[in-house]
């Protein structure tokens, strides 16, 4: 059996050690608009028919979103982002804001929205700048750049801001039934520390296939390819993640993943499918890079997370990019 942590991060039990990796999750927030839509009102507007509707209801899982027009960008991203901030004792401590977002294009090319989220937090010191190239994992992704930063940085002290949050503003980014999703609106903002307490990012895997740079206008054929392509490549990023964070698979409590069923990666696996963690599906849909994060929370504020055990966050982006890293849950600001 592979080493389990304790609540203060000390290894309790012999195993094959993990990579050291310090970099923490010190406080993770999350926000949705009050606001539900059921996919048959949105089926309307997105031209979507009665057969691809039921395809999207009774495969994919997909039943209800949040979606509120009446709620600016901004107003679904800051909430999350003041959440972890307003116990930040010093905010110049916040070195970095990443807003990690999907779709390249969220605000007026006049609007620099990781400049507007940095200056509304009041984070006048931080360096701000967003990651979005791969897609719906570029959460995972921000996260490791914000420990690589820290790290670079040296100061044990300092802190980096992660963000999530976008909203579906036309038909081509709201609507991708092919592929068995409809986007929802989440947002989700993290406080990323080295060696502080928290949630420990113990490894990360990521890896691009170009050939499906195309994204949602892929053609049908090189859709296919894709389609098939996902599930092999989502299990090997899966399988690379926990051998270098030192685990096997049975140490994996849950599998937090992007809203999908995931039913063929775990039957590759040969996880038990009640590890892999869906129940926000039919609620929330996927919400771009927001959902893994959203989750996360999901099993913590229900107190499904226990002190010591590892989790496997799985995300995936369109064009394509397959990510995998693994935390081990410990006591932190949040008060776990």
């Amino acid at each position: 059996m592979a080493a389990q942590l304790c609540e203060t991060g000390e290894e309790v039990s012999a195993g094959q050690p993990a990579r050291e990796v310090q970099t923490t999750i010190e406080a993770l927030a999350a926000y949705l608009p009050s606001r539900s839509t059921s996919l048959e009102e949105v089926a309307g507007p997105l031209g979507l028919t009665r057969a691809q509707v039921k395809v999207l209801q009774r495969v994919y899982g997909v039943r209800d979103m949040r979606l509120d027009p009446s709620q600016s960008l901004f107003d679904l991203i800051l909430p999350a982002a003041r959440a972890v901030t307003k116990d930040v004792a010093d905010p110049g401590s916040v070195r970095y804001v990443l807003y990690a977002h999907a779709t390249q294009e969220v605000t007026p090319s006049t609007t620099d929205a990781a400049d507007v989220i940095r200056t509304s937090l009041g984070l006048h010191d931080a360096e701000a700048f967003a990651i979005t190239q791969q897609n719906c994992a570029a959460g995972l992704a921000a996260i490791d750049a914000a420990g690589a930063l820290l790290a670079a940085d040296g100061d044990p002290d300092a802190r980096a801001l992660v963000v999530t949050g976008e909203k579906p503003f036309s038909k081509l980014n709201h609507d991708y039934h092919s592929l068995g999703s409809v986007m929802g609106e989440a947002a989700s903002a993290m406080l990323i520390a080295r060696g502080g307490k928290g949630d420990r990012v113990r490894s990360y895997v990521t890896r691009a296939r170009g050939e499906f740079a195309a994204g949602i206008l892929m053609d049908p054929e090189t859709r296919e390819v894709h389609n098939q392509a996902h599930d092999p490549e989502v299990c090997d990023v899966i399988r690379q993640a926990v051998a270098e964070a030192g685990l096997e698979l049975g140490d994996i409590d849950r599998v937090v993943h992007y809203n999908s069923l995931m039913l063929e990666v775990s039957a590759e696996l040969g996880l038990p499918r009640e590890r892999f963690f869906a129940e926000n599906l039919p609620k929330y849909s996927h919400c771009y890079a927001s959902d893994v994060f959203v989750n996360y929370l999901t099993l913590r504020d229900s107190g499904r997370l226990r002190p010591g055990h590892h989790y496997l966050l799985v995300a995936t982006g369109l064009g394509a990019t397959y990510s995998a890293m693994v935390l081990t849950h410990l006591a932190g600001r949040d008060g776990e």
